[in-house]
């Protein structure tokens, strides 16, 4: 037995969730039948943005070195990465993302074992190797 002051909220409190469960629904569809504006694709930085880039990267390697020997052949190491020649050729590209990457490997070799001279020489030779391969690619 409901008196009419209760039913009639009820009456009230079901058309607002109808009314409600409409609305969402409809958003819902909407959203789901609109075209989706397609997101740009990440941008790559550029050949020279990233020859740029990693020999900033050589700047943090020569505060690291402890050794003024080892920041000698950073210096030179850092003079090769600065003045490469920045390409548009896709394999030239793939090299020097693999060159910032032995960079930035080598910066958390270095900053581990700041004193290993031996494992610094390893990588900066492995690194004039690997800027020798890239410019034999131009």
């Amino acid at each position: 037995m409901f008196t009419p002051v209760l039913l009639c909220v009820n009456v009230k409190v079901a058309v607002t969730i109808a009314v409600v469960a409409a609305v969402l629904s409809i958003a819902l569809i909407v959203f789901l039948l609109c075209p989706k504006k397609k997101s740009d694709p990440p941008s790559r930085l550029t050949d020279a943005e990233l020859i740029e880039r990693t020999a900033k990267e050589a700047d943090v390697l020569i505060e690291i070195a402890l050794r003024e020997d080892d920041k000698s052949k950073l210096r030179t190491l850092k003079e090769k990465l600065k003045y490469l020649v920045p390409s548009e050729k896709d394999d030239v590209y793939e090299a020097d993302e693999l060159l910032s990457s032995a960079v930035k490997n080598f910066r958390i070799a270095l900053a581990a074992a700041p004193e290993d001279s031996r494992m610094a020489d390893e990588k900066i030779h492995a690194l004039n190797i690997a800027i020798a391969s890239r410019n034999a690619l131009l």
